[in-house]
């Protein structure tokens, strides 16, 4: 008896394609998603990590701490380019930050016009392709207690990933006070963006990182991020 051999007729092929083409467009975008933002945690707590050991080593080789720092000149000529592995730092022609802007730490910056993105020739960037922009808030006395209650001397927003785009600031999206709004990247405390509605839309450029005098410390986004309390999307 002459066995028959059954295979798959083309419409079943077809419609096989067309399933693990529906199956694809629903799950790469969440992986992708899920992986950049891994990626992005990643450079941040690596970003801390780093600012805290370029903080230690000057303590260490000359007692200074970032109190003792008088611009973001001083900073960056004596802390970046000494204690991390900077290869480039703003020239003094960079893009300025339109006047008309709130300060990028004013709060509270939601009564303001807070700047989409930081331009990237604004940033001092290190071997590892990591940006750090620089603002000063409280020159000479900015202790680190546990409340945070003390102004810090300088507020730093990390772009996790250089001058690759997008380049473009992390916004926080909540319900409070201003419900449905856009609060500022760089609003403080961080518990108070927390909230069950709440969720970032992740990007590249994320703040902020508190410079006090012996310690940086992650708040805002940066806090929230690091913490993994997070519903955070990743943003075009």
């Amino acid at each position: 008896m002459k066995m028959s051999k059954k295979a798959f007729t083309l419409a079943e092929v077809l419609i096989t394609l067309v399933i693990i083409g529906v199956i694809a467009a629903i799950t790469i975008p969440s992986l992708l998603n899920n992986t950049n933002k891994e990626e992005y945690k990643t450079a941040l707590k690596k970003s801390v990590s780093t600012l805290n050991n370029a903080i230690s080593m000057e303590y260490a080789h000359t007692g200074k701490n970032i109190e003792d720092f008088t611009s973001v000149n001083d900073l960056q000529e004596n802390l970046f380019k000494k204690r991390m592995n900077v290869v480039s730092v703003p020239t003094g022609n960079e893009t300025p930050i339109p006047e008309d802007e709130y300060s990028l730490f004013e709060m509270p910056a939601y009564a303001g016009s807070a700047p989409s993105s930081i331009p990237s020739d604004e940033f001092i960037y290190t071997a590892d392709g990591i940006g750090y922009y620089v603002e000063p808030m409280s020159v000479g006395d900015c202790k680190y207690t546990s409340e945070m209650l003390d102004p810090p001397c300088f507020g730093v927003v990390v772009d996790v990933n250089g001058s690759k785009g997008p380049n473009k600031i992390t916004t926080f999206a909540y319900s409070g006070t201003v419900a449905g709004s856009i609060a500022s990247i760089f609003e403080q405390p961080a518990w108070a963006l927390i909230s069950s509605s709440s969720s970032l839309d992740l990007k590249d450029q994320i703040s902020v990182i508190y410079l006090y005098d012996k310690v940086a410390v992650p708040d805002g986004p940066a806090s929230i991020i690091l913490q993994g309390k997070d519903s955070a999307t990743i943003g075009k």
